[in-house]
Parts: C-alpha cells; structure tokens; sequence
C-alpha cells in the first residue's frame, strides 16, 4: 500500500480557525496534536500544536486522532502517545474560531473485578485522560503505579490497601506475560511495559465497597487521582 499526500488548496474554501488550549505542567506538553476534518474534507489533517495562536481549517467537523509529547532528541528521546479516548466533534464555523482542550486537570481511569473478600485491579485499564477527554498512551519511563484505596460505602477517603507496581526485570516481566496471555488474546510485550501489573488485595470492609486510584506524583502529569468507583 502507498500513502500519497497533498497540500490542500484553501484559496476558494470558508476557513475557520482552531486553537489548542492547553493547561498543565511542561513536561505534559504536546509536541503534536493532530485533528482531523470528518465530513466533506475527509483526509485533510491539522497539526494544532504547530501553531499556539490558531491553525486555519475549513469549516467543518473535526475529530482529534492523536498526537505525542516528546522529549529529548534522537535514540534518547522518550515520547508519550495521545489518542483521541473521549474527545469530542469539534465544529468550525466560517469565520469562527474553536477552542480544542487538553491537559489538566488530568484523572486515571480503570476497571476493576469484586471477587468475594478480594478484588483485583486490572493494569492493562489503568488510563490517563486530559480534561478535553483525550487519553495518554504508552507513557515512556512514566508509567502510573498509583496507590489503590478502599472505602466502605460512599463516604470517607478510604483506606491505602496496596500499591500497582510495573514488571522490573525479565523474569518478572516472563512470568506476569505467561499469566496475562491465559486471560487477554494478544496480551503484547508492550502491554506488560507500558501498563501496571494486575493487583489483587484483600477487602478490609465487608459489603459495598468502593475503589479509587491514587499516584501523588507522575513524572509528565503531576498528581493524577481517579473518581471513586
């Protein structure tokens, strides 16, 4: 299959103009975050962090389709992959322009199974999203090892029960793939690098419980808490 890519011709098109708002620490600041049209322009792709006073587009539909943070330079550079997760259609208006959002406030977000007096927290569901519903991917070196806390009904702040860790070393990282693969088809190496190990713990209260996230300080996001669930 061959790519072949052209300049679009926006002499004779209504333009608008989007813009990407972004909040946050430095270390959270996208390099790319690409846009692209999804009705009549569909193909045409916009890079919105080329430009913080606005990019030029037709007027149209706009979905976000991803982006990256990079850091560093060359074979040391160390990136972070954003996709579009929750973000929503933009709609550009001729002579309007759009905000787009992105960055703080940040929150995990994660899935996790009640099994009698235990429960365990899947990793591969642990997941960073912006406040524009945008989600972070395949964090390098930042992966979230965030503390889980337990509360009894919906109320109190919980109590710390254990803490989700990354594989460290080849046999770990050997034997936590074998024991995925017996659950997730296609459980990949980057699967077990970029996402916390599962973590089952003891309930320390009886009946309805409730499970929330913590990890107080992120190398690229800073502090990130998740809702109770």
């Amino acid at each position: 299959m061959t790519a072949k890519l052209r300049k679009l011709d926006m002499s004779a098109i209504p333009l608008g103009t989007l813009k990407l708002d972004f909040k946050g620490p430095r270390s959270a600041k996208p390099t790319h975050f690409i846009v692209g049209e999804a009705t009549i322009f569909s193909g045409a792709v916009f890079d919105l962090a080329a430009n913080p006073k606005g990019v030029s587009v037709p007027a149209g539909r706009y979905k976000v389709i991803g982006g990256l943070i990079l850091k560093g330079k060359g074979a040391r550079a160390k990136e972070v992959c954003i996709a579009a997760g929750k973000s929503p259609v933009y709609e550009v208006k001729p002579g309007k322009e759009t905000v787009v959002k992105c960055g703080a406030p940040y929150k995990l977000d994660f899935s996790y199974m009640s099994m009698g007096r235990s429960l365990r927290v899947d990793g591969l569901s642990v997941k960073v999203f912006g406040r524009g519903g945008e989600v972070y991917l395949d964090i390098w070196e930042g992966t979230p090892q965030p503390f889980v806390y337990v509360r009894k009904g919906d109320k109190g702040s919980g109590k710390k029960v254990g803490r989700m860790k990354v594989a460290k070393g080849p046999s770990e990282l050997n034997l936590y793939m074998r024991n995925k693969r017996s659950q997730v088809k296609r459980f990949s190496l980057a699967d077990a690098i970029f996402a916390p190990m599962d973590l089952t713990v003891t309930k320390p209260y009886s009946g309805i419980v409730h499970v929330r996230l913590i990890e107080p300080r992120n190398k690229y996001f800073g502090k990130l808490v998740s809702d109770w669930k």
